[in-house]
């Protein structure tokens, strides 16, 4: 579980690991989830197509304002943030309104061929949310959009990030022409369960101008000395295990994603 720092304000995707109201079957081809709380039901078919996975809505709540989809390998796969693969959109506004009309969302596969852990939730205009989140893990088939992943290299004072190589992509992906790349640096604790995270649109000061590099300190660890003195954050001071993600930012079937693309290495970070 990851504090981010942008989300001092209210936070209504947070990770519910067990629903009370869902009921979930599984299978190489499909997978199936009904929901049921505060007199709003959702039922999810996920299935597998060739271009990734597709997941049908029979209802997606009238009043959602946001509905926010994260995707990555299994949750019982993986021991800590570092070895997780993810994907994710937030959709709002006119990308919302186009889904509920369609009832349909092509989730882009960069974990092919094992285990994805779908997490889904649905947030009114006051972030509040509407019913339980949904939570499945699906088996995706074989076929990726990624061709190959790229390398992101952290530099020598490990203040900063660099992707040394771009990853190479399947012809139906476009890249955001705003902005391609996005990174974040995110810092360990609990025995990895655990993490407080930055991204580049914290400080985009730290952007290079061809966006493949972003310098994250001084700014991050300033960041993180605030929080250790509120104190009620659970950080002290010692050290911890930190690394860095790369994004690329692609629009796939209209939907704009952000998807993991490279990680730096594992490093020790002291406060």
């Amino acid at each position: 579980m990851q504090n981010f720092k942008a989300l001092k304000t209210r936070t209504w995707f947070a990770i519910s690991l067990i629903l009370s109201f869902a009921m979930v079957t599984f299978g190489c081809d499909a997978s199936k989830l009904v929901l049921s709380k505060n007199d709003v039901s959702v039922v999810m078919t996920a299935e597998n197509v060739p271009e990734g996975i597709r997941l049908s809505f029979n209802n997606i709540p009238p009043n959602t304002a946001r509905m926010f989809i994260n995707v990555q390998n299994n949750k019982d796969d993986y021991a800590g943030d570092h070895d997780t693969l993810i994907s994710f959109c937030d959709l709002r506004d006119s990308s919302l309104e186009k889904v509920k009309q369609s009832k349909t969302v092509i989730v882009p596969i960069i974990n092919a061929g094992k285990d994805n852990w779908i997490f889904i939730s649905f947030a009114d205009d006051q972030n509040y949310s509407i019913t339980e989140p949904i939570d499945i893990i699906h088996a995706a088939g074989n076929d990726g959009i990624i061709l190959s992943f790229g390398e992101l290299t952290l530099n020598d004072d490990k203040s900063a990030v660099s992707l040394s190589k771009e990853p190479v992509f399947s012809s139906e992906v476009i890249f955001d022409p705003q902005k391609k790349y996005s990174f974040n640096a995110i810092v360990m604790r609990d025995n990895r369960k655990a993490s407080f995270s930055i991204g580049e649109h914290h400080y985009p000061a730290g952007l290079s101008s061809d966006g493949l590099s972003w310098t994250f300190e001084p700014y991050w660890v300033n960041e993180l000395i605030k929080l250790k003195e509120d104190g009620d954050c659970g950080l002290e001071t010692g050290t911890y295990p930190a690394f860095c993600r790369a994004y690329c930012n692609i629009f796939y079937n209209n939907i704009r994603w952000s998807v993991q693309i490279a990680k730096s290495p594992e490093y020790k970070y002291s406060l």
